[in-house]
């Protein structure tokens, strides 16, 4: 590395990544460890950064940091070339969706630490790409072509419904032919037996019609509607994908309003998140209790749920699994919220499928970019 290209560490004090610091100073010319925000901004200021490392002993906190640093310069990002998030083996996943989403440009898994020198073949390439590029590293916004591309999906979506439910009818055609012929058959074969009594004819049918009939016609009914429900929520997945992209694009557009519940059972967490909320052009349904969340689960429908892991009345784990059955949550977006000494509880809802951890205090900067995900 020569000293066109930077390298900073920004990490918590006490944290210092005793293994990494050591082969950064001896690989890179200008590299730099520093652990206060104010500092990073200063240094920017008086020379660009190549790249950010987020080294915190969290993924959380990462993430905090990083907004803390937007907050203190809104136009930081211009200075620096890419953002690189430290993590654990075990947060991996959620790295990943964070890098996903733009919030990072890549992750690398520091802890444990396997190989320090794939590090360093990351900043040849991004070496090569800013210097190819003539300066800073820029994500393109959502382009035209994208957005044709999309409603195209979209129009489609008709004629794979329609083709769906011509196959059902035929199916289902087929289906209730056989399931006759079948109750006709058995009660034909069971009435010729003679010196045995099985009832009527009605009575056999009866019988046996739910399982030679009704169960079929079921079974098929459920596969059609199940697949045009998959059609319908790729459809969805994919137009709000898009209006999403299109706002963070154009920041004049008017941002897509979207409905929040939340579930939290301290009042003033609770006041400000959903102040927090308003503020970004959300609708916010409060509840104090898990259990009262869950006398209504299926009654209610949102685009994201808000859940406290740390509930005085029911396992916030419980209510995860409920919330991914429940009628008209299955595709929302689950968000839980986390005090930084939840790591364990948060590797567990990871693991749950939870779309956003959120660390408590919550950042209002942070909370935005994350609403303006989805």
């Amino acid at each position: 590395m020569n000293t066109h290209f930077s390298v900073v560490l920004l990490s918590e004090a006490g944290h210092g990544h005793e293994a990494l610091v050591p082969v950064l100073q001896r690989s890179c010319r200008d590299f730099r460890q520093l652990f206060d925000i104010d500092e990073l901004v200063r240094l920017s200021r008086s020379k660009p950064i190549s790249a950010l490392l987020f080294g915190y002993p969290s993924i959380e906190q990462s993430e905090v940091a990083f907004f803390r640093l937007l907050k203190t310069d809104p136009h930081i990002e211009e200075r620096i070339g890419a953002t690189l998030l430290l993590c654990e083996k075990t947060e991996a996943r959620q790295a990943f969706q964070l890098c996903r989403k733009g919030l990072f440009n890549d992750y690398f898994i520091s802890r444990p630490l396997y190989d320090p020198y794939h590090l360093l073949l990351r900043f040849r390439q991004l070496k090569t790409l800013q210097a190819g590029e003539g300066g800073m590293a820029t994500m393109a916004p959502a382009s035209l072509d994208a957005v044709c591309d999309s409603l195209e999906q979209i129009a489609q979506a008709d004629g794979r419904v329609t083709t769906i439910n011509v196959d059902m009818l035929k199916r289902l055609s087929e289906t209730i032919s056989r399931a006759m012929t079948s109750l006709s058959h058995l009660v034909e074969s069971q009435l010729a037996q003679p010196g045995e009594h099985h009832g009527s004819a009605s009575e056999l049918i009866s019988q046996h019609q739910h399982e030679l009939v009704h169960q079929p016609i079921h079974k098929d009914v459920s596969e059609a509607v199940n697949r045009v429900q998959q059609v319908m929520a790729e459809t969805a997945e994919l137009a709000i994908h898009q209006r999403v992209a299109l706002g963070n694009a154009n920041p004049a557009l008017a941002p897509r309003p979207k409905s929040v519940v939340i579930i939290e059972d301290d009042p003033e967490s609770a006041r400000n998140l959903g102040k927090i909320l308003v503020d970004n052009s959300c609708e916010a349904v409060i509840y104090r209790y898990g259990s009262e969340f869950a006398r209504d689960i299926d009654e209610i429908s949102a685009d994201i749920v808000m859940l406290d892991l740390s509930l005085p009345d029911i396992p916030s784990f419980h209510l995860i699994d409920k919330i991914r059955k429940a009628p008209h949550l299955s595709r929302a977006r689950l968000f839980v919220m986390a005090q930084g000494g939840d790591k364990d509880r948060v590797q567990i809802a990871m693991e749950m499928g939870v779309d956003e951890v959120i660390l408590k205090p919550i950042d209002e900067q942070m909370m935005a970019f994350k609403l303006r995900q989805y």
